[in-house]
């Protein structure tokens, strides 16, 4: 038995360069070395990689805000489609409205080129008329799309100011037309009231078998319901054979417009 070698002998026997492990960590053992790709970049090679990153950021964004105008867009037009459809509802009551106020006017026309005299006027006239003062004719235009497109935020996309305001003269004008219709119902209401208040209990009772004349005379002969049919012909300023492009708005006009903005009929044509 060889006695053990001192630690020095032992370490003195190695390679240089060796640990005592098999192998070097830095070489392997198949002896060949680990090569680092080294990445010898010029600065028009990180200049390219820098552009085509910041591109690509571009085009998302770009593209993610085109993609936001055409739904904001396409949703204006669905708000203005409304707008139309409300618009068209609106003189179709507009018309209506507008007849009965037109025979009205014919009726205290009448009254006033014969004086007010139902002697002298045609029974059939005065049947025409009967109504006159028995009955009232409300508007009620809707603004509910319009109210979408101002809550919606719409009207800030819609990118013609003389259409949009054109819109807006519109419902507004009809508005103001409906409050001068409920005046009209409510000094014709408070005439018929009076004549009612103020006729004898004969007269009442017997009311619904009067003819014509003599119903006509009765209602005359009351003063409130005599300054309504002398009064209230002229109390509409516009001309009523023209009333859509007097002072109320031209709603044909603006349904026209919105029409040719967005070109709503040409599609429903093609449809």
């Amino acid at each position: 038995m060889q006695p053990d070698k001192p630690q020095g002998e032992r370490l003195a026997g190695r390679r240089p360069g060796s640990s005592g492990r098999s192998g070097n960590p830095a070489r392997p053992s198949g002896g060949k070395a680990v090569r680092i790709p080294a990445f010898n970049w010029t600065w028009c090679d990180y200049t390219l990689q820098l552009s085509v990153v910041i591109i690509g950021i571009v085009v998302t964004f770009v593209g993610s805000d085109l993609l936001s105008r055409w739904s904001r867009q396409r949703q204006v037009r669905t708000v203005m489609q409304m707008v139309v459809a409300e618009l068209d509802a609106n003189r179709g009551l507009l018309d209506h409205c507008c007849d009965r106020l037109i025979l009205d006017r014919q009726g205290m026309l009448m009254f006033d080129r014969y004086g007010k005299d139902v002697d002298r006027i045609p029974a059939d006239s005065l049947e025409c008329y009967m109504s006159m003062l028995g009955s009232t004719q409300d508007f009620r235009p809707r603004s509910d799309a319009l109210e979408v497109l101002k809550t919606s935020g719409d009207i800030q996309s819609v990118r013609d100011d003389g259409l949009l305001m054109q819109v807006l003269a519109c419902y507004r004008a009809l508005e103001e037309f409906g409050r001068e219709v409920d005046n009209y119902n409510r000094r014709k209401q408070e005439a018929m009231d009076h004549f009612l208040a103020n006729a004898s209990p004969e007269l009442l009772n017997r009311y619904s078998s009067l003819g014509f004349r003599e119903a006509w005379r009765a209602m005359l002969a009351d003063p409130l319901c005599v300054s309504f049919v002398g009064m209230m012909a002229n109390y509409f300023e516009y001309d009523y054979d023209d009333y859509l492009t007097g002072d109320i708005a031209d709603c044909r006009k603006t349904i026209a417009s919105i029409n040719e903005k967005y070109r709503f009929e040409r599609q429903d044509t093609q449809k």
